[in-house]
């Protein structure tokens, strides 16, 4: 659940798609809160006119939508989104909980978010630094999402901690309430490695990254290493942007041609036999580049322009669709 302020409300399904390449059908149904006309939504894509529904607002295209719609009210909104070929559905939920900024802001969690440690320590969770802008007091909550389940101490602090009995990855997230809101962390990365390891490095380098739709996109893991000279695997996955589906992603490089104008990001994770690394993230763009009569160069993405959103999720800083 996402939280803003009150105003207008992105509802993205811009990375939906169909790996047969068929015609989609988005529709955006509201299914709680004070109640919104999406027939009446702003369209931020523009392939064809929407047609209103009785419900919510349902857009045709060979891309689903994205609508930008007004909320003035204070609550919690809930919609549904179906996206559909000729022959199946797939639905979705999201809900976002509006705030009126004059009546009280939420707090603004802030994390250590890469821990490294070894086996047989005690491991430190750090949101200290998590603040609150009407001075409110802080309540906080820690919970575990992955790996060996550990006993953490001090759940309930800003600082918690936890004996590493076990190797391998452990991730973290901690709520951080104040008299009226709840907001959760990004997510903290504990990596554990055996006394006296030390842990691989990835790296990604690109020539480039702005693309023109039918350029290849070549990314490349060859600058990681392991401070211990072993051999590395390599694991690369796809966290933002229409899914790229032809290419392996356990090579030191990957080439592709996207088929969609978007943004991308790419995360690629190192492995010695003993231990992984933390992820390397690597940002780019593909569109039409343009320039202009005095030479400045754009991107444009044709029916498909991005929501941006800041985030920083284990080292990575960028803009990336909402």
């Amino acid at each position: 659940q996402d939280l803003q302020e009150k105003g207008e409300i992105i509802l993205h399904a811009g990375d939906s798609y169909d790996p047969d390449g068929d015609k989609l059908t988005s529709h955006w149904q509201q299914t709680d809160g004070p109640q919104l006309n999406l027939s009446a939504a702003g369209l931020l894509q523009f392939l064809s006119p929407p047609e209103a529904g009785e419900n919510g607002a349902k857009i045709d295209g060979n891309m689903p939508k994205i609508l930008a719609v007004d909320a003035n009210q204070e609550g919690k909104y809930s919609f549904k989104l179906t996206i559909s070929d000729q022959q199946n559905s797939f639905q979705a939920e999201t809900s976002v909980q509006v705030f009126d900024p004059a009546k009280g802001r939420p707090p603004v969690p802030d994390v250590v978010s890469r821990v490294k440690g070894h086996l047989f320590e005690t491991i430190h969770l750090d949101a200290s630094s998590s603040a609150d802008l009407d001075q409110d007091n802080l309540s906080y909550l820690w919970r575990q999402l992955e790996g060996q389940t550990v006993d953490i101490q001090g759940k309930n602090n800003a600082k918690a901690s936890f004996f590493a009995s076990t190797p391998g990855k452990l991730v973290f997230k901690v709520d951080v309430s104040d008299t009226k809101f709840t907001r959760t962390s990004k997510e903290v990365t504990v990596l554990i490695a055996n006394q006296g390891d030390q842990l691989p490095k990835a790296g990604i380098k690109v020539d480039k990254t702005f693309f023109n739709l039918g350029d290849t996109v070549t990314l490349d893991g060859s600058d990681s290493y392991d401070p211990e000279k072993e051999k590395l695997t390599y694991h690369w996955r796809q966290l933002r942007g229409p899914k790229v589906l032809a290419h392996n992603f356990q090579d030191a490089k990957i080439s592709f041609q996207p088929l969609y104008a978007g943004q991308y990001i790419y995360a690629l994770m190192v492995n010695n036999g003993k231990n992984s690394s933390f992820e390397d993230y690597l940002f780019f763009e593909v569109g039409q580049l343009q320039t202009d009569r005095s030479g400045t160069e754009s991107l444009d993405y044709g029916a498909y322009p991005p929501s941006l959103e800041t985030i920083e999720e284990g080292g990575c800083n960028c803009s990336v669709v909402k």
